[in-house]
Parts: structure tokens; C-alpha cells; sequence
């Protein structure tokens, strides 16, 4: 099956590259291209098309007002390609809030020449173009689906989550996790009484812009990690995006070394919660998995569970991509999976041990 793209960049030289790079894979099609966003939306509902690759920064009108508009008018799977990065990466992720699926750099010479980033790049143009996004944009389903997995069935219900008193929430995401995020800290009552720790794969020099635009629109204490960090109580804290991030005696630690740079995915879920189930506070942990394609998190998910931690899967119906929690679920890693309403209930319900208190 033929999957129908198109292009809206102002840079004629971003168009062509885009071209190439989509039409390495002979299932792509380039079927049309725009300028600016005004174009796009003149052009993009009058014919078939199942992902769109959109700027940001554009004449007559910005990628952030043509992506508000097609989601609002003519729903269709939308992937940034940006060059905003650092701080001003924020506007990124407000497009993302108004309904785009991901953000990307726009892709080099050099990138043309990696089989890694060909490859991720047609993964997320495979992936997104199929996500649904009537079922995307409509109300989570509350009721959560315990799976049957080892102990479960004896030490919960579905209506009473047995969730004691937790020293530390870590939660994972990947393509769709921005959006996801957002809704959970704004829902948040308040501070919690624990720390909690963000681990989101993400385009390299994104962070900042994320951990800019979360703090702004839920009002926390949001701090992107960039040296060893004590935990605190209260604090939310973002995993950087060229490292990987691990507990370490009460404190957050970075790793930067030859496996971080050679892996698709970074920063590592797995690697996070792996250092979570060799500390003393694995049974103190409470471990989310949100939306996201491929698999990373997912067994050490497991072992979170299997050392006393209280784990959670988001559903279906209510994750843009459900891979992530997809592959948690089959493991039996997880011991709720719950819509991502119902995780944000949980997280307002679960008290602190004061572990991490100052």
C-alpha cells in the first residue's frame, strides 16, 4: 500500500531534500507540496493524503496556525520537520499541543547518508501515517484493564489499585509522549510529594524547548538535567536528550558513552529504569509507560515490577501510537493498563513516603 505524503516547507532547498528522503522507500509518494501553510491548507484537502511533513517558521502562515487549522478542519497525521532548536524549540511542541504527532530536525547532507536516520525517518512517516486521529482527539475510556499476569489477580482489582505510598514516579514516552505529558502534569493537583522523573525520546536539542514549554503551560518545578542532581520532593526532572539518565544513591546521574550515541532511541527508558530495580527503592517506585512505537522501557518494566514497584501501561485507545505499552502489556510487565485519564487520577491519589523530602 502506498503511503501518500506531503511537503509544506518555504525552503525550496528543504523541499527537494524531503523529497529525496521520502522517496528512498519505494511505499512513499510525494503527492504534493506547499510553501507555506496558507498553501498547504488550500492544497491538502482537495486530494488524498496521509501524513504531512511541516515547517514551522514560514511566510503568510506559520506551520503552528496550518497545523491548528487541518486539525481542526481536515484531520490528517502531521509530523514537524524543524530547524528550531534549543530554547526557541518551544514552538515545536506548541504545535504539537494543537494536534501535530512528532517533531524531527529537518534532515542534512550527512543524514542522507545514514542508514540509522533514513531508517527512523521512514519508520515515523510508516507509523504516523496510520495513527487514527478521530480515536486520538476523543475522551479516554476511565475503566482500566488489569491484565492477568503473576500475583496480580490476588493483590488487586481493578477497582481498588492497592497502590501503598511511593518514594519516586518515573514515567517513559516516546512518539506522542509531549502531548501526553502535558496532560498529566496540568492535571496534576499540585506538587507531588514525590520527585518525578521524565524520560521521552526525542530529537537531540529538543529538550530544552519541551522542558521550557512544560513548565510554562503546568506551572511546576521542571529542570532538564544536565549534571548529577539531587532528587527532591515536588520537582519534576527531564532526561536530557543526548544522555541517558540513572538513579544513583538519591541522585540522578548522566551517561554519555559509545552505546548511548550508537542507539536509535535516546535518552533510554530502559536504561532508567533498570538503575531504578538496582537501587534500595525499586518496591518504593511507581513506573509508567505511556504511547510510543518500538519497545524500549518495556522490560525493564518488568523488573521494576518483578523487584515491588507498582507499574502502569497506557491503553489503546487513548495512546497516538501504542507500541511502547503494547509490548508491556504482552510482557506482563505491567499491573494496570489504564487510559491516560486514569493514570492522571492515579498519579492525584498516590502519596509519598517522604523519602525525598528537603
Amino acid at each position: 500500500m502506498t503511503i501518500q505524503v506531503f511537503i509544506v516547507d518555504d525552503s525550496m532547498v528543504s523541499r527537494l531534500m524531503l523529497r529525496k528522503l521520502v522517496e528512498l522507500e519505494d511505499q512513499f509518494t510525494v503527492v504534493g507540496e506547499a510553501s507555506d501553510g496558507q498553501e498547504a491548507i488550500d492544497k491538502i484537502p482537495r486530494q488524498e493524503v496521509d501524513i504531512v511533513l511541516m515547517d514551522l517558521m514560514m511566510p503568510v502562515m506559520d506551520g503552528l496556525d496550518a497545523t491548528r487549522w487541518l486539525m481542526q478542519n481536515n484531520p490528517t497525521p502531521i509530523l514537524l520537520v524543524s530547524d528550531l532548536v534549543g530554547r526557541d524549540a518551544e514552538l515545536n511542541f506548541r504545535a504539537v499541543d494543537a494536534g501535530a504527532l512528532d517533531v524531527v530536525r529537518k534532515p542534512s547532507a550527512e543524514d542522507m547518508d545514514d542508514p540509522r536516520v533514513v531508517s527512523r525517518f521512514h519508520r515515523m512517516i510508516r507509523v504516523l501515517s496510520d495513527v487514527p486521529l478521530i480515536t486520538r482527539r476523543r475522551k479516554p475510556v476511565d475503566t482500566p484493564h488489569v491484565p492477568d499476569a503473576v500475583g496480580l489477580d490476588e493483590e488487586t482489582s481493578a477497582g481498588d489499585t492497592g497502590v501503598g505510598p511511593v518514594s519516586l514516579v518515573v514515567i517513559g514516552a516516546s512518539t506522542g509522549g509531549p502531548t501526553a505529558l502535558a496532560s498529566l502534569l496540568q492535571g496534576l493537583d499540585g506538587p507531588p510529594d514525590w520527585p518525578l522523573v521524565i524520560v521521552q525520546h526525542i530529537t537531540r536539542d529538543f529538550a530544552p524547548g519541551m522542558t521550557k514549554w512544560l513548565q510554562n503551560i503546568s506551572g511546576l518545578d521542571i529542570h532538564l538535567v544536565r549534571e548529577r542532581t539531587p532528587l527532591k520532593s515536588g520537582s519534576v526532572y527531564v532526561a536530557p536528550d543526548s544522555a541517558d539518565l540513572v538513579l544513583n544513591s538519591g541522585r540522578l546521574d548522566l551517561i554519555n558513552d559509545d552505546e548511548t550515541q550508537r542507539r536509535r532511541s535516546y535518552p533510554s527508558i530502559d536504561v532508567t529504569l533498570k538503575s531504578i530495580t538496582n537501587s534500595p527503592i525499586a518496591s518504593e517506585a511507581l513506573a509508567i509507560l505511556l504511547t510510543g512505537m518500538g519497545s524500549d522501557g518495556a522490560s525493564a518494566l518488568k523488573s521494576v515490577r518483578e523487584r515491588g514497584g507498582w507499574t502502569v501501561a497506557q491503553d489503546r485507545e487513548s495512546s497516538a501510537v501504542w507500541g511502547i505499552p503494547r509490548v508491556a502489556d504482552e510482557l506482563g510487565a505491567a499491573r494496570q493498563v489504564l487510559s491516560l485519564d486514569a493514570i492522571g487520577e492515579l498519579l492525584n491519589s498516590v502519596p509519598g513516603t517522604g523519602r525525598f523530602d528537603s
